[in-house]
């Protein structure tokens, strides 16, 4: 008798939690608390992803809005305003593109494919006007050969994640050219604190952190995980934390270099070339700069092909103004102080059309044109 009693104490013990678990799943479920968040979770157009820590959504169809005037205050407030749509299109791995990719090339076809952050994905600006795609506008049909350009940009990936994407997915395709512009998420709005790319991405993908990616497919968990960030949100307000600084702070410059050649000499593993390119925005700051002068660094001590872009930017920002363009974004160049306009995208696929059309040119031109 007595034995009974300690295995229904036991039994009651041990399924009590599991009753009230199921219970609070159904009524949270149910009431569809989270439904929102799941959606717009890291963001409308990205998912969480277990190799890459996020990625973006396959199979959208949908405008997005489109933001300017981001400012952020030690007191982490953020001053938005929307300044129209516009449209995303996405195939069924996530590539911005309104058609399926076979891995295999077609016949007399070069293959170029665009990877990056938010810059080569376009943000702010609808599917035609990205870079890649103005790009095969301005490659069709040259030299009797066919282009085929693919947006694989992923909007937040520092060089870490770019060189991952390649590995596990964007190899299989078989670029005769892979076009890398990444460096933002290395520097800014992405470490948060992280040493550097690599360190963000495998804390965020392993251990601990696997395992909260894992937590968040139930409803419980999220719920007190948005709470908890509420709370922290609000104390970090309260003491003053320095939002500004922890968001500029930068990754390693020597990591970033290292995962760049490796990514070139991968891509020249399996027969094909790469092409890095120099990511423009608006404020010229210290640590930005010194991402882009490590690429530059490593054309001139390495096999590395690279697109310098600042000087065309600068160039073209200074006759903007001149002729009564205002310096400060949204304007005629950029959104915001990173994301280039379908001007801004503009030059960026006829500056690669003409270095690809004529290398030593272009080299010896120092205006690109």
């Amino acid at each position: 008798m007595l034995q009974r009693k300690t295995v229904n104490k036991i039994v009651v013990l041990l399924g009590s939690p599991i009753i009230f678990f199921m219970i609070s799943e159904f009524i949270i479920w149910s009431t569809g608390i989270n439904e929102s968040y799941r959606r717009n979770y890291p963001s409308a157009l990205i998912e969480e992803d277990s190799i890459y820590v996020h990625r973006v959504r396959p199979d959208l169809d949908c405008e997005v809005p489109r933001y300017a005037n981001l400012e952020l205050t030690s007191a982490s407030a953020r001053s938005l305003e929307q300044v129209g749509q516009y449209r995303v299109i996405t195939n069924t791995h996530g590539f911005r593109e309104d058609r399926e990719i076979p891995l295999e090339a077609g016949v007399d076809e070069y293959r170029l494919i665009c990877l990056g952050d938010s810059v080569t994905f376009g943000w702010g600006s609808d599917n035609t006007e990205s870079y890649p795609q103005l790009l095969g506008q301005e490659l069709r049909s040259w030299n009797g050969l066919k282009y085929d350009v693919i947006n694989a940009g992923q909007p937040g990936f520092n060089s870490y994640q770019c060189l991952l994407f390649y590995q596990n997915e964007l190899r299989l395709y078989r670029p005769d050219l892979l076009i890398v512009a990444c460096g933002h998420n290395d520097h800014h709005l992405g470490i948060r604190g992280y040493p550097s790319a690599r360190a963000k991405v495998q804390r965020m993908t392993t251990g601990l952190g696997a395992v909260k990616m894992c937590l968040r497919h139930f409803e419980s968990y999220l719920l007190l995980e948005r709470i908890i960030e509420k709370l922290v949100g609000k104390m970090a307000v309260l003491f003053g934390k320095d939002v500004r600084s922890e968001m500029a702070r930068p990754g390693s410059v020597e990591e970033y270099m290292f995962h760049l050649i490796q990514l070139a000499k991968e891509v020249e593993d399996h027969d094909g070339h790469c092409l890095f390119l120099t990511e423009p925005r608006v404020n010229r700051e210290p640590v930005t700069d010194s991402y882009n002068r490590a690429l530059l660094e490593l054309a001139s001590q390495q096999s590395i092909r690279v697109i310098d872009l600042v000087p065309l930017f600068d160039r073209e920002m200074e006759r903007l103004i001149t002729a009564g363009d205002q310096a400060k974004p949204p304007n005629s160049l950029f959104w915001d102080d990173v994301h280039p306009t379908p001007l801004g995208n503009r030059i960026i696929a006829r500056t690669i059309a003409s270095y690809l059309k004529a290398p030593e040119t272009f080299l010896a031109d120092s205006t690109g044109n």
